[in-house]
């Protein structure tokens, strides 16, 4: 259990010094990241949603994911800085044309959590 809270709180400092440091980000790096995230919070998702309905026996690993999601989701927010809304990117452009909009369902998504 020491080592599972040990990489927890590596990976929210990691977190937490990419997000202050995000804006000297070129924008193709900070898509690229925004990916990474995405693609390991649906990987954290897919693992969950496996062990929740059955279809896996790794109860032991259910906390896990949602420790990792839920350190993830803190950070959707920053993943989205202006400038990175053209270039090799699948999200959408609403996002930017509405961010207080966005910036809301984010807020209302981490305090589910």
């Amino acid at each position: 259990m020491h080592h599972r809270s040990l990489s927890i709180l590596l990976t929210i400092a990691t977190l937490a010094f990419a997000s202050t440091s995000f804006s000297a980000t070129a924008p193709a790096d900070a898509i690229k990241y925004r990916k990474a995230v995405m693609s390991a919070m649906a990987a954290h998702t897919g693992a969950f949603s496996l062990i929740n309905f059955g279809r896996v026996e790794h109860q032991d690993h259910l906390r896990a994911h949602v420790e990792a999601l839920a350190a993830m989701g803190t950070e959707v927010k920053v993943l989205f800085p202006a400038g990175t809304d053209t270039g090799n990117t699948d999200a959408l452009p609403l996002i930017w044309q509405e961010q207080d909009k966005f910036g809301q369902m984010v807020t209302a998504v981490e305090k589910s959590t």
